[in-house]
């Protein structure tokens, strides 16, 4: 009597456990996910080279920066479940 009790009981949370199951997908928002610009050499002088390299340079921040996001935002999730 007392393993067809078990039994039960097992089947039970068996039942109850398939119930509950669901699958979340998360994505991180569109805007940490849009492509980097990189700025065009306009000129051939020493200051037209000046202005394209401090573009690459903020180029690099702002594209470290939307990884820097996406880390954070992986963090906010992962505490959520």
């Amino acid at each position: 009597m007392r393993k067809m009790a078990l039994s039960g009981l097992l089947c039970a949370a068996m039942a109850v456990s398939g119930c509950a199951t669901s699958t979340v997908v998360l994505r991180p928002p569109a805007e940490y996910l849009r492509p980097c610009v990189a700025p065009e050499l306009l000129g051939s002088t020493n200051g037209a080279l000046v202005e394209y390299a401090n573009g690459q340079k903020q180029a690099l921040r702002a594209c470290n920066d939307d990884k820097r996001a996406i880390r954070e935002w992986l963090a906010e999730a992962d505490k959520k479940f």
